[in-house]
């Protein structure tokens, strides 16, 4: 479930135009394209607003864009949460799921039950290590 949720925002960036090769990460410029020419509507003068590429750019940065979302972080993180939202409204089909999980109760309750239990599994794995850890020493 983790690995598609993870995948979300580089299956809408394909869908849009952004390609990604085996080289690794898709260049900032190009994912500025992409959405330039599949989200005309929020042109000005032919532009994409500053406020629109600071989004970008800033969800570029955080890993968002280009195909390194992380679910884990968009559960511990609101400010990411967030950006994360901002930056899925520029490539979305036909509605912002993450929107939707922050805003619709069942589902934000569904996600906080998810992160329940993957803090519960890093914290138990964790004291299992150290428990063999200290078993090996003795």
């Amino acid at each position: 479930m983790i690995n598609n949720i993870n995948q979300t925002v580089q299956q809408r960036e394909r869908a849009i135009g952004v390609e990604f090769t085996s080289r690794g990460r898709p260049k900032e410029a190009d994912i500025v394209s992409a959405i330039t020419k599949y989200r005309a509507d929020l042109l000005v003068d032919g532009k994409l607003p500053n406020e629109i590429k600071n989004i970008i750019n800033e969800a570029y940065k955080a890993g968002i864009a280009g195909g390194e979302f992380n679910c884990e972080t968009w559960l511990n993180n609101e400010s990411y949460r967030q950006l994360t939202i901002d930056y899925y409204n520029l490539v979305k089909g036909t509605f912002n799921i993450f929107h939707v999980i922050k805003n619709h109760p069942q589902y934000a309750a569904n996600f906080e039950l998810l992160k329940m239990i993957m803090t519960m599994i890093t914290t138990a794995s964790a004291k299992v290590r150290v428990f063999l850890d200290a078993q090996r020493t003795y």
